[in-house]
Formats: structure tokens, sequence, C-alpha cells
């Protein structure tokens, strides 16, 4: 076993303790290679790191809850993840790339939503309580833990909402080119919060993903880009009042309970001034990014 193997296996055992429902999986996922090396050096506790992955566990399974999934929905969801750490661990026995390896782990973890028959709005939601709550309680961490927990929160969070903003295309009718386009956005948006080093540049990555998905948007559904924007900014107040309510969370229910509230309010906001549906679920969707 590795540095990294023993992290995990540690948080693994430390987060079941406080929650039946985590797997291996979950602790997969949750400890980078940073996160590994800080608990090795002894500049966070495993403890604090099984906190933080349980109360983002906590949050996904609530936001999960408030959106119609129910327990029998969420289990083979749990499953579908453990089976794609079997197959992680398969390629990394057999030398492959680790880099491609672990990439793949992290894509199957985040579509088995969509393998479990969840809907895809379900999924962002789940996956951006998810991150949230990580955001939230890794903050305890060390200064390094935090920022890797974070970087890989909102890698999570920003492929299911992509993956949320296509089904609302493609549930609209969009043609196969939109619908291309869309996934060439989104895998390059992926690709660059991956490569991210720093918060601009990740700012940088959002940025340019919104203004890809909106011009396809503008086309799709004749909203002009400006009520786009106006749009947009009226879900700037019900933002603020979802960070202040999750930074005084105490748990990760709480977290998943500000972002049903969010939501609400960010939907009321911008169907004020969209009426075209689709286009203000997806502008919704795109202001949680």
């Amino acid at each position: 076993m590795t540095a990294e193997t023993d992290a995990e296996a540690d948080v693994y055992l430390a987060v079941r303790g406080r929650n039946d429902e985590a797997r291996v999986s979950d602790a997969v996922l949750f400890v980078t290679s940073d996160v590994a090396a800080d608990l090795m050096l002894g500049q966070t506790t495993t403890a604090e790191v099984a906190a933080a992955l349980d109360a983002a566990l906590d949050a996904e399974r609530r936001a999960a809850e408030d959106d119609g999934a129910d327990e029998e929905d969420l289990e083979p969801v749990r499953d579908d993840r453990d089976e794609a750490y079997g197959q992680l661990r398969v390629s990394l026995s057999a030398s492959a790339n680790t880099s491609a390896a672990l990439t793949a782990f992290e894509d199957a973890y985040i579509e088995a939503y969509t393998q479990a028959g969840i809907t895809a709005r379900t999924a962002a939601r789940a996956a951006r309580a998810r991150a949230l709550a990580a955001e939230r309680f890794a903050a305890s961490t060390s200064s390094r833990t935090a920022a890797s927990v974070r970087a890989r929160a909102r890698v999570f969070a920003a492929t299911a909402t992509a993956l949320a903003v296509e089904a609302e295309f493609e549930a609209r009718g969009a043609s196969s080119s939109r619908l291309a386009a869309l996934r060439s956005a989104r895998a390059e948006f992926v690709a660059s919060l991956r490569s991210a080093r720093t918060d601009a540049q990740r700012t940088l990555a959002t940025s340019a993903y919104r203004s890809a998905v909106e011009a396809e948007l503008s086309s799709e559904t004749g909203v002009s880009a400006a009520d786009l924007t106006i749009a947009s900014a009226a879900t700037a107040s019900a933002r603020t009042a979802l960070m202040a309510s999750v930074n005084a969370a105490s748990s990760g229910e709480a977290v998943a309970s500000a972002l049903a509230t969010y939501y609400t309010a960010a939907e009321s906001a911008v169907s004020s001034t969209v009426s075209a549906e689709a286009a203000a679920r997806v502008v919704v969707l795109l202001s949680t990014l």
C-alpha cells in the first residue's frame, strides 16, 4: 500500500464510524495526494478529514431526497461507485496510466447518478450540495487539504451541472450539433478545472463555459443575451444569502437545506425576467457554478 491508499483506508474507517452509508469509493475520491501528504505530515487529522467527508455525504443525500430521490434510488449509486473503484484498482494494478485511470474513476463516480436512473437535475443539486458542504467543513483542515478538497469538489459539481444543462437542451429537442457543442464545452470546462492551479484560473474556465452555454441557449430559445445577463444577475442576492447560510451551517443537512432555499429564490428571480422555462432552468443551473 502507498501513503495515499493508507490515508484512504484510515479516512474510510473513520467516516464509516460516523456514517454507515459511506463507501470506500467515497474516501478514495475525497483523499487526494495532497490530503494524504498532509495526513502523513500531521498537518491535518484523519478525524477532521472524515468529518468533512461525512458532512459532504449527508448534504448530497439530503439534497437528492429533497428533489424526490429516495433510499432505493441512492443505494444503486453507491454500488456503482464501488464498482468504479474496483475498476480503478484493476487499471492501476495493470500499470495503466495513473492519471487516465483516476480521471475515468472520477467520471464514473459522477455518472453513477445517471446509471442509477436519477435525473440529471437531481444529480446536479446533490452534487452542488456535496461540494458546498465539502468546502465548508474542510475549512477546519490544513490550508493545502482544504484547497485540494475544494478543487476536486468543484470538478465534481461542475461536471454534474454541465450534464444537467445538456439534459435540459436535449429535453427541448435541441439539434445533435448543438448538443455536440455543449458536450465539447463541458469537456473543455472540466479539463480546465482539473488543470487549474489557482482560483483565478477556475473563475476564467467557469466564465468561458457559462458564455458558451448562454450563446447556445440564446440561439436555441430566442431569449436575448442581454435578458440572460439580467436573469443571471437577478440571482445575486439569493446567492449571497446561500453562502451566508452555508458558512453558518453546522451540518451537511443544513447546507442542503440552504441550497434548496436558494433554488426556490433563484427560480423565482429568474422567471420574472425570462419567461421561457427551459432558459430559466439553465440560467439557474449556471448560477450555481
